[in-house]
């Protein structure tokens, strides 16, 4: 964003008081979602001795369980607050 005539500073100042209104507006609302459901694998072979002097041999199974994140729902909502914000106080997109 960029402002004519305010520094980097300013910006910093604005961004910052922008960002405590959305996160007023908008707490911190953490969801769980599953990254990986739980699954076998066969991680190499389990063999025993048999009566017969010989081996017998299976594929050794192992359980993996699900992996679980957490993401915070209201963030795109609150950048869009700040986005907002700053464009009332006088910011606008920075050209590429």
């Amino acid at each position: 964003m960029a402002k004519p005539g305010a520094s980097q500073a300013d910006y910093d100042v604005a961004r910052t008081r922008c960002e405590a209104q959305a996160w007023a507006q908008l707490p911190a609302a953490p969801s769980t979602y599953m990254v990986r459901p739980a699954y076998m694998s066969r991680e190499g072979m389990n063999c025993v001795k048999n009566d017969h002097g010989s081996h017998d041999c299976n594929p050794r199974e192992v359980w993996n369980p699900a992996v679980y994140g957490t993401k915070d729902a209201n963030a795109s909502g609150r950048e869009t607050i700040v986005r907002a914000c700053l464009l009332n106080d006088g910011w606008t997109p920075a050209s590429s």
